[in-house]
């Protein structure tokens, strides 16, 4: 009964996005009623959202005789620490590259250029904005903490993959960026 209604409710979101796909094809942009609708519904149509698959958990060798001396032998690898090495090089590689993106934003400022994500009055508050990097960093690593707790330890590794990536690229291209001279009236 539960995969009947899960096709139900995909199959009426596809509806609904072909009807879309018409409507946007004349111009018209849809409504943040439709999109909102479109958001909620989609998890509903999800038959199974696993990263990964659950570990076998063996049957006690009391109940299958001949394979007693087999189920002693097979046991299963326990799981990484939270802060194994490699978590730890991961943590400090993206506090390495909040770091770089704090001073690569002070730079941009002191050159009179605007700052896109967060506001001018935040980026020149130095304390208030060394906070929000930490932060930043607190919700990367509390983030992997949550894959970890639920079994997804490969995207508990690919998030601080991802957020060094990004930091450092935003960093970058602060950096790279012309400085902004004001024009002057003559």
């Amino acid at each position: 009964m539960d995969r009947v209604a899960r096709g139900r409710a995909g199959a009426i979101i596809l509806k609904r996005a072909r009807m879309l796909k018409r409507e946007w094809g004349r111009g018209k942009l849809p409504s943040v009623k439709i999109i909102t609708l479109l958001l909620l519904m989609a998890p509903m149509s999800a038959t199974r959202s696993c990263a990964q698959d659950s570990p076998r958990v063996p049957l006690p060798a009391e109940k299958i005789p001949e394979q007693a001396g087999l189920a002693s032998a097979k046991v299963p690898r326990p799981e990484h620490r939270f802060w194994d090495k490699e978590n730890t090089w991961l943590f400090a590689g993206v506090s390495s590259s909040r770091t770089l993106d704090y001073f690569s934003t002070l730079n941009l400022r002191r050159r009179h250029d605007q700052e896109i994500l967060v506001t001018n009055d935040l980026v020149d508050n130095h304390a208030a904005f060394a906070v929000v990097e930490a932060a930043g960093t607190g919700v990367s690593i509390g983030a992997s903490y949550l894959f970890h707790r639920y079994g997804h330890h490969k995207l508990e590794r690919w998030t601080s993959i991802v957020h060094i990536g990004l930091a450092t690229t935003g960093a970058v291209r602060n950096y790279c960026l012309k400085t902004a001279h004001p024009k002057t009236s003559p």
